[in-house]
């Protein structure tokens, strides 16, 4: 099996769906994976889409070292924050908000994961849109390819990144 690629999942719907679906071990298998504390800690847990799935409990694969938690300082993530004005605040969510500022700190070189549009926006004015991906594009080059809803698509990530980056030209999303 060829190494790990390095990836940070930013969003709790990524993990979430991975276990819905059944390909979360397979997932890290094939992925070094980095979560905000917010992301691994609260938001997995609390944002569960079905009723029926047992609750998520990543603390046995984040003891093993398949799973990397990484603490942002609150410092560093205001300042992440003020970054936008109020259009684009009121999307970010406290794991994004971690994920994204840790993002701008490494100089590892990341790809991030979403499926949600502002993530997907914002990079373009961080001077990284290369670097966010869909999970449907992770999971076909895993050798995982499956059909998947639209929001984990690359046409998703591909038509929020290039709204993102029409936003930054014309300044769309930065305080004023």
């Amino acid at each position: 099996m060829k190494p790990r690629s390095r990836l940070l999942i930013l969003d709790a719907n990524i993990v979430i769906y991975l276990h819905e679906i059944g390909a979360w071990s397979a997932f890290m298998e094939r992925y070094e994976i980095h979560l905000s504390r917010t992301v691994a800690e609260i938001e997995v847990k609390f944002f569960r889409s079905g009723e029926d799935l047992p609750p998520i409990d990543l603390i046995p694969d984040i003891d093993a070292g398949r799973i990397r938690v990484v603490d942002i300082p609150k410092a560093e993530v205001t300042h992440f924050l003020q970054r936008f004005d109020s259009l684009y605040l009121a999307d970010l969510h406290a794991g994004e908000s971690e994920s994204l500022a840790y993002l701008t700190a490494v100089t590892e070189d990341f790809r991030i994961c979403s499926a949600d549009k502002i993530v997907f926006k914002v990079l373009p004015h961080l001077g990284c849109a290369e670097q966010g991906t869909s999970l449907e594009e992770l999971l076909r080059e895993a050798g995982l390819g499956r059909r998947l809803p639209h929001l984990y698509t690359q046409d998703f990530r591909v038509r929020w990144t290039q709204a993102g980056q029409q936003d930054a030209v014309t300044g769309l999303g930065r305080p004023r």
